[in-house]
């Protein structure tokens, strides 16, 4: 034995040399330690705790409200650290031990996975860089955990560039690419870039060979074509899901998505057809309140209103139909219903106060307990602005509620004393029986609590019972209940049923019973009544009627709250709630019935930006005007000026603009004492004082209306010289007509009514006497051409006598033999008699005639406020009627009587020339608007003038009129039984329809 021992020690030595790490065979056994030792173990504890991520994404529910993450982190398996611990320890054993082995770089991978499931990124990152140094078999592996650390740390810009560094590489890798788009597919969701995120998505799905990588992608596909609005091919990827045998939640995900989208968007019939498979299988049991809440939906769509309520009301308040789970969404589905449909505004801002407490923020499941990195983004079917919408509707029902209050407040403020007494005993009274309900209520929960074994009872002074709680008879409760919600709950609505929301202030009790006793003492049985008892014993509740106004300073001080408050609620109508024409009304209501308050100047630029938004700028413009004019010197005459593109008026100039309005006022007053030639002077100089003031178009307009007035009243031509004294070279400047060279005469410096129009039309454009300026044009248009038709037919007139006359002397001196010379000049005097009268009615008759068209324009001197003469005082009620029934005759003969071949053969018109939107036959009173002669202009003044009276009840129409000349077409606004009516309609849309507007009377044809 001991000669054998050398050899043996020899081969010992041998066999560890060999097995030195730089050898073959001790590389060799390094790897095989390396392997079976440590990475082996660290690669089992990786894949368990990988293995227990994915199982616990398959069980969850799908989190439909954000997109669906196709990878996921460490925020889902954080709950288990242990396994990926112990993966990172043993791979760390393998670096130190083992530093030359061929499993380092699987160990930094084992490494860099394990840290990012427990969420050290940074970690991560540094790992899967040091495996890209390495030139490593793993590069593509790197690669994309790479992407997924960065994209789950935020970094996206960084991302971005890595991901597409490794897709326009050339060796990439067909068995990762799928990989690399999917992850930059994410990558843009999370970026927002829907259609490039599309795009990858579809390039992914066509190479991927992960099933349950598939599934998820083609779902998420799905939420991303829902989001570009692409719905039917939303539907499709939804579909597409099933196709790749996916885990039961994503299948279910997946099949109740494509039936929302269906109802929303596509197919509600379709959409309850594949929602009853859904219903039918059993599998689907534990989601039957999703389902039902789905129901509601599509029956919504599909205008089932009742069955959807009915199907609400079942989940809310049905037990058994698990509710609970979607209470906060039916509560914004009806909210939804009652805003949409019924438009019962303080109903949907309960719901949507319920929703907003009931509904989690989108991904706030995943997010319980947990540290997350970035906001998952909500997908389309999320709902997001639960929150928004209860702050909305509720400010609506909180400022609706104050605005009812405070009219009930209000009509008690007007009552007498005997009337308010008699409220306020009704009102005891309805208290007193409330009280008793409740003591019956009371009493029955005290025989309950007795029969259990409750504690002892008093009562108190309204013979309420009061349970005495005996410590240690609460139980489980807690000492005095307070572990009950419920009997602390009815504890507190008992309380408040009592007392109310009493103010935390000293002797409340005592200052209340005071004032309700004042309120009582204005009876005539005070001393009885104030005592009412409704019971034996029982003393009538009193009520604090301290709110209500019954003095004048309380009462306007109540009515300038509700205009506020009145104003207030347009504004959320308008602004918060998109709903301009609800917040119109309120607006005109500020007003109409405010007019004292000083918000009514905020209400006239409101509703102005309303009527813009709808599209109608020419009323838009007409309240810009009525701003500037009767609030000059507001911040919001200075925004109406900036929205009629008008230079804003230097603000120094407020005083002489108070002295304009100051001058303007005295005129007016001077012209109500009676019209004159210094009053005409007077306005007009004003207005070439006050150019730059809203007083000056007003001015010059009063003056040329003055002026017409003058005209009647001394039969003078409307078309002659106006009685100003201002001088030429003035006239020149202000730009009434270019300056005058050498060869001017004086006619060509003579002011007239038609250049005073013309104007006030071109340099005050935007102003509400711009277009009246314009209407006034056109009617001293119609009326000149008028007087020439008749001048030429009396001057035919004139010629045929006197031919005629002249033929008769001829005849007489030839049978008679009669001196034809003396003969002629007795005729030619006689001849010169009757054209000299002629000539002297056809003045007089062009005078009245043009004076009478145009009395409908010469009004009173408050322009804006005086319609007609019968509004200005200067005729009675009965003197109108009889001028609008001799003003319809030439109308009802176009209407009565068919026009002859010879009237009608230039006109491209029947016997009746409206447009069908007034029955002319049945006769009464129309609101005349303009004239034309030709009928398609009429017509087109119906249509555009038309849009922007859309909101009123009245119809415009076209009529036809024979006049002297031929036939004349006018437009008419309604068909009305009493002038009464007619001149309410034109009080009503003052300033909206021309001002020289008239009452027509409109014979009718029906027996």
């Amino acid at each position: 034995m001991m000669r054998n021992t050398p050899a043996a020690l020899f081969c010992m030595l041998l066999f560890l040399a060999g097995c030195s790490s730089t050898s073959f065979l001790g590389s060799r056994f390094n790897d095989f330690s390396a392997y079976y030792n440590k990475y082996y173990n660290a690669q089992r504890s990786l894949s368990e705790g990988i293995r227990g991520f994915e199982d616990r994404m398959r069980v969850q529910p799908i989190d439909q409200d954000i997109f669906l993450p196709l990878f996921g982190h460490g925020d889902q398996a954080s709950m288990q650290r242990k396994p990926f611990e112990d993966a990172v320890t043993k791979s760390a054993d393998i670096l130190r031990k083992h530093p030359n082995s061929k499993w380092v770089d699987n160990a930094i991978m084992t490494i860099g996975k394990a840290w990012f499931f427990t969420n050290n990124f940074v970690g991560a990152e540094e790992k899967f860089n040091d495996i890209l140094e390495l030139d490593s078999p793993l590069r593509d592996e790197a690669n994309f955990w790479l992407a997924r650390t960065l994209i789950a740390s935020g970094v996206y810009e960084e991302a971005f560039t890595h991901l597409q560094a490794v897709l326009s590489a050339e060796d990439l890798s067909s068995r990762w690419a799928p990989y690399y788009q999917l992850a930059l597919a994410e990558l843009h969701v999370q970026n927002e870039n829907w259609e490039e995120a599309a795009v990858e998505l579809e390039a992914g799905l066509a190479t991927i060979r992960d099933k349950d990588l598939a599934a998820r992608a083609q779902f998420l596909e799905g939420q991303v074509l829902e989001q570009l609005g692409r719905y039917t091919d939303a539907v499709a990827a939804f579909e597409r899901v099933q196709r790749h045998k996916p885990f039961y939640e994503l299948s279910y995900a997946a099949q109740f998505s494509a039936v929302r989208v269906l109802s929303d968007h596509v197919d509600p019939d379709e959409a309850m057809r594949r929602l009853r498979r859904m219903e039918r299988d059993d599998k689907n049991y534990e989601h039957r309140a999703q389902l039902a809440y789905l129901r509601g939906r599509v029956l919504t769509e599909q205008g089932r209103y009742s069955e959807a309520l009915e199907e609400y009301d079942e989940l809310l308040y049905d037990p058994t139909a698990g509710g609970s789970q979607v209470r906060g969404r039916v509560h914004y589905a009806l909210g939804t219903f009652y805003r949409d449909v019924f438009s019962d505004y303080p109903y949907a801002a309960a719901h949507f106060d319920t929703a907003a407490g009931a509904i989690q923020a989108p991904g706030s499941r995943q997010q319980s307990g947990r540290v997350i990195t970035i906001p998952p983004k909500p997908s389309p079917g999320a709902i997001t602005d639960s929150d928004d919408q209860a702050r909305i509707f509720g400010s609506f029902s909180e400022v609706l509620d104050r605005i009812v209050l405070m009219d009930s407040l209000l009509y008690l403020g007007t009552l007498d004393d005997s009337s308010f007494a008699a409220v306020v005993t009704e009102l005891r009274k309805r208290r007193a029986e409330e009280i008793e309900e409740m003591q019956r209520e009371m009493r029955q929960r005290q025989s309950e609590s007795a029969f259990r074994g409750g504690g002892a009872i008093i009562e108190d002074d309204y013979g309420f019972g009061a349970e005495v709680l005996v410590a240690g008879s609460e139980g489980e409760a807690g000492f005095l209940y307070h572990k009950d919600e419920v009997r602390m709950l009815q504890a507190r609505q008992d309380f408040l049923s009592i007392w109310g929301e009493r103010p935390l202030a000293p002797n409340w009790r005592r200052i209340a019973a005071i004032e309700a006793a004042q309120a009582e003492e204005r009876t005539e049985d005070s001393d009885e009544n104030t005592r009412e008892q409704y019971s034996v014993g029982r003393v009538m509740p009193t009520v604090d009627v301290s709110a209500v106004p019954r003095t004048q300073e309380k009462f306007d001080a109540m009515l300038t709250d509700r205009a506020n408050a009145r104003y207030e609620l347009a504004n959320v109508l308008f602004l918060s709630m998109n709903r301009p024409d609800s917040a119109s009304v309120w607006y005109r209501m500020v007003i109409e019935e405010d007019k004292d308050e000083l918000v009514v100047q905020r209400a006239y630029y409101a509703l102005a930006e309303v009527q813009r938004t709808l599209g109608d700028t020419l009323a838009a413009n007409r309240l810009y005007e009525i701003i500037i004019s009767d609030y000059p010197e507001s911040d919001l005459a200075d925004q109406a000026y900036t929205r009629l593109g008008r230079p804003i008026p230097d603000r120094a100039s407020a005083d002489s603009l108070a002295m304009a309005e100051t001058a303007y006022k005295n005129s007016q007053a001077q012209w109500q004492q009676g019209v004159s030639e210094e009053v005409i002077n007077d306005l007009f100089e004003l207005g070439l004082e006050w150019t730059t003031t809203p007083v000056a178009p007003r001015a010059l307009y009063a003056a040329g209306r003055a002026y017409l007035e003058w005209a009647a009243k001394d039969s003078v031509d409307v078309l002659g010289k106006m009685p100003v004294s201002t001088s030429t070279t003035r006239l020149e400047t202000a730009g009434f007509y270019p300056r005058m060279d050498s060869t001017a005469t004086a006619e060509d410096s003579l002011l007239t009514l038609p250049m005073l129009l013309r104007y006030i039309r071109s340099n005050y454009s935007n102003s509400l006497q711009a277009d009246r300026a314009n209407l006034m044009l056109v009617a001293l248009q119609e009326d000149q051409r008028r007087r020439q038709v008749i001048a030429d037919s009396l001057a035919a007139r004139e010629l045929a006598v006197a031919d005629s006359l002249q033929r008769v002397a001829d005849s007489l001196a030839l049978q008679q033999l009669i001196p034809a010379d003396s003969l002629r000049l007795t005729l030619d005097s006689d001849s010169l008699a009757q054209v000299d009268s002629l000539n002297m009615v056809s003045e007089v008759g062009a005078d009245s005639l043009h004076v009478g068209a145009l009395d409908s324009i010469a009004v009173a001197p408050e322009e804006g406020d005086v319609p007609d003469l019968q509004q200005a005082g200067i005729v009675s009620s009965d003197e109108a009627e009889a001028a609008v029934e001799q003003d319809a005759e030439t109308e009802q003969k176009a209407v009565q009587e068919p026009l002859n071949e010879e009237e009608s053969s230039n006109l491209e018109v029947d016997n009746d020339p409206g447009l069908g939107n007034i029955d002319w036959s049945l006769g009464g009173y129309t609101i005349h608007l303009i004239s034309y002669e030709d009928h398609e202009m009429a017509k087109a003044f119906v249509i555009n003038f038309g849009r922007s009276l859309q909101d009123v009840q009245q119809a415009l129409d076209i009529y036809g009129a024979e006049v002297q000349g031929g036939i004349e077409f006018r437009v008419g606004l309604g068909l009305f039984n009493t002038v009464r009516e007619a001149e309410s309609v034109i009080q009503q849309l003052s300033g909206r329809i021309p001002g020289d507007a008239r009452i027509s009377r409109i014979q009718g044809t029906q027996q």
